[in-house]
């Protein structure tokens, strides 16, 4: 057992590294979702019936 914690002392705790790997995955999911959401609101903006030009100086 004593060879198996000298080998276990030199290597970085995997837990920071898990955790690491969650909040990055949720930032990117996070910003996939806002990035949709995005287009999908600039494309209803922009496909919007556009007002005629005679209408506008009335």
């Amino acid at each position: 057992m004593e060879n198996q914690t000298l080998i276990d002392a030199g290597r970085p705790d995997t837990g920071s590294y898990r955790t690491t790997a969650t909040i990055v995955g949720a930032i990117y999911i996070a910003g996939m979702v806002i990035g949709i959401s995005g287009n999908v609101l600039i494309l209803s903006i922009l496909s919007a019936a556009a007002p005629s030009r005679s209408n506008m100086f009335r």
